[in-house]
């Protein structure tokens, strides 16, 4: 028997939830090509098949599989893993007096 939580989740919130994340943790104002990256998730999750009135139950887990299989198909939502500057340093630390510290 499968005891996990179900959440009622609409094809709006996911999208919102994308946007939301994108720019919380995007060290810009908003990561380039948010706007390409939520109508390709748009368009790839097609149809959306609700239960209820607009709404899908999910799990927590089926959540995270829909996501990292559609996002992770997306060239421009990939591109926001990668540094602007093209360097290839994995870890920078930095402090508020000195511009670079160490590059490990």
């Amino acid at each position: 028997m499968n005891n996990e939580k179900k959440f009622l989740v609409s094809k709006d919130n996911i999208l919102s939830e994308v946007a939301k994340w994108a720019i919380t943790q995007s060290p810009y104002h908003r990561p380039d090509n948010l706007e390409k990256v939520l109508d390709e998730l748009d368009l790839r999750l097609g149809a959306w098949t609700a239960d209820i009135m607009g709404y899908r139950k999910m799990t927590y887990k089926e959540i995270k599989q829909l996501l990292d299989k559609e996002l992770g198909s997306i060239p421009q939502f990939m591109l926001w893993n990668e540094r602007k500057n093209g360097k290839q340093d994995q870890n920078k630390f930095v402090s508020r007096y000195s511009k670079e510290i160490k590059t490990i």
